[in-house]
């Protein structure tokens, strides 16, 4: 029986369960962490909102040291992508310089954000990777490189674990799909 709850006006229903989430971030820390687990220069990078719950869950699993940083990017407005990426919070660029960037997202659909970003790390960081929990690859309007990819998903509106519709849902410990 599938569980349904209403976030605002729209309905959803349970998508993927919050033990499968966290069995699939714990396996991509693992193999993050045997990739990197010799490497003293990575920095995660944490693009905020709706990539807290990912980044906490995957602190859980990391077996090595690295510092985590944050940036808030927007280009959403409720349902929808404006298609222009707003830097509301940035990382201090000393903090990140010559690194190798793990940039940690909640949802890759059009690209248009993480091609933003990447343009903008390309002149001062000396390795960029991408975990994603959801990637929406029938969405994609920006082609961008995905090292780590917790789910894929269809080009459906979703919910939970740190995922929002107008700023609601976040805390919800499911992922959820508009119904």
């Amino acid at each position: 029986m599938s569980k349904t709850i209403t976030v605002k006006d729209k309905s959803f229903s349970v998508f993927i369960d919050n033990e499968t989430i966290k069995t699939r971030i714990g396996d991509l820390a693992k193999e993050i962490t045997s990739r990197h687990e010799k490497n003293d220069n990575v920095v995660f990078l944490c693009i905020l909102n709706g990539s807290f719950r990912v980044l906490g869950e995957l602190a859980h699993f990391i077996d090595f040291k690295a510092p985590y940083y944050f940036m808030k990017l927007a280009s959403y407005d409720g349902l929808e992508t404006t298609g222009n990426v707003k830097m509301e919070l940035a990382v201090e660029e000393k903090n990140i310089a010559g690194k190798h960037v793990i940039i940690v997202e909640d949802i890759v659909d059009t690209g248009t954000t993480l091609h933003y970003l990447l343009k903008e790390l390309q002149d001062t960081v000396k390795s960029v990777e991408v975990l994603t929990l959801l990637s929406k690859p029938a969405a994609r309007l920006h082609h961008v490189k995905l090292d780590y990819i917790g789910f894929e998903i269809p080009n459906d509106f979703v919910v939970g674990f740190g995922l929002d519709y107008d700023q609601q849902g976040r805390e919800l410990n499911d992922i959820y799909i508009l119904n």
